[in-house]
Parts: C-alpha cells; structure tokens; sequence
C-alpha cells in the first residue's frame, strides 16, 4: 500500500463583526490564542470590524510569531483598509497590501 505524504493543513478562519468593545475583544483574542495552538493557519477576515485596539493588534503579532515559528501563518483580510495596523507593526504587515488588499503576514 503506498503511504500518502501530503501534509493536512488545518485552517481556522475567523470573522468577528461590529462594535469590539472591550468583553468581546477579549473573547476574540481568547479565541485567537486558542485556534492558534491547534491550527496551521488562521485567517482573520477584519471587513466587518472599524481600528482595532492596542491589545488586539498585540494579540495579532504574538498569533503571527507563534504560527511562523512553526510553519503555519496568519492572514489578515481588511478589504477596507481600516484595521489600525502599519508597517510599524512589523511583519504583520507588508507595504505592498496595506488598504484594499489581503495582507499576508
């Protein structure tokens, strides 16, 4: 029998929408830690939700360190270009996709 050696991937997505007021946003970075402990990749799709806080875009750059360190990777969708997050950020963040564009990260 021959083995197949394709690797699973096993992608979250995540689409939080309206107000983040600071309970939900706790929720969502709760959320966020966990699925990032079982996943490879995380998609978090920002289109519904205005500038995000500090704490969140924090919470983003420790998800982005700790899916890299291991191989997987966070993408962010922001189709309106309002997510608060700039190349100051770091590598979450790449010039090339900033307003408009999915932003690998």
């Amino acid at each position: 029998m021959t083995q197949d050696i394709t690797p699973a991937w096993l992608t979250t997505v995540l689409r939080p929408a309206g107000e983040l007021d600071p309970d939900t946003e706790d929720r969502l970075v709760r959320t966020l830690e966990a699925v990032a402990t079982g996943s490879d990749v995380v998609v978090v799709d920002l289109g519904a939700v205005g500038r995000l806080s500090r704490d969140l875009r924090r919470a983003l750059r420790r998800t982005h360190t700790r899916l890299t360190a291991t191989g997987g990777a966070l993408v962010l969708l922001d189709p309106h270009g309002a997510h608060g997050l700039t190349t100051l950020d770091g590598e979450i963040v790449h010039a090339e996709f900033l307003a408009g564009a999915p932003i690998p990260a």
